[in-house]
């Protein structure tokens, strides 16, 4: 998988658990007028470990394309910023990669016979694109621990009627 189809793929992700994430917001508030109180906070807390996970990895694909790809600090910030607005993600791909410089085009740098890695961070890339399910179980759990990690010490919300 090329650099470009898996960052497109992250935001995509991403764009699927915004709008899963806003539809929870909006069945919590239904049935906070109506129904049980206890399904729309369930309904809620799932949407919402959703979203965090896949923040979270959007966030380790952007990591891994500025070790990669050698990104200035401002196109990173774009993208993290892009990621924290419902269904940026997409606009930053088409953004990036209408570009001059195609900020998502080429193959990977670090890959098997590519260039020497000498930053920590090209380290962990050169490692994630030699060892690829390694590094996907890897993140998958990382991400797994911080999504569940920000739900469970996340603010308890109180029901009421």
């Amino acid at each position: 998988m090329r650099p470009r189809e898996f960052f497109t793929l992250l935001a995509r992700v991403l764009a699927v658990a915004w709008l899963l994430a806003l539809a929870a917001g909006g069945v919590a508030l239904g049935t906070r007028a109506g129904a049980s109180p206890g399904t729309g906070r369930t309904v809620l807390l799932a949407g919402g470990g959703l979203l965090a996970g896949a923040m979270a990895a959007y966030g380790l694909g952007v990591l891994a394309l500025w070790g990669n790809h050698r990104w200035r600090n401002t196109i990173v910030l774009r993208a993290l910023v892009a990621g924290t607005i419902p269904f940026g993600s997409l606009v930053f791909v088409r953004w990036a990669d209408k570009r001059r410089r195609r900020e998502l085009s080429g193959d990977w740098r670090l890959g098997r016979n590519g260039s020497y890695a000498y930053s920590l961070p090209e380290r962990i890339v050169a490692w994630a694109t030699r060892n690829p399910w390694l590094a996907a179980l890897s993140a998958a759990v990382i991400v797994g621990a911080a999504a569940a990690l920000v739900v469970w010490g996340g603010p308890r919300l109180t029901w009421t009627r």
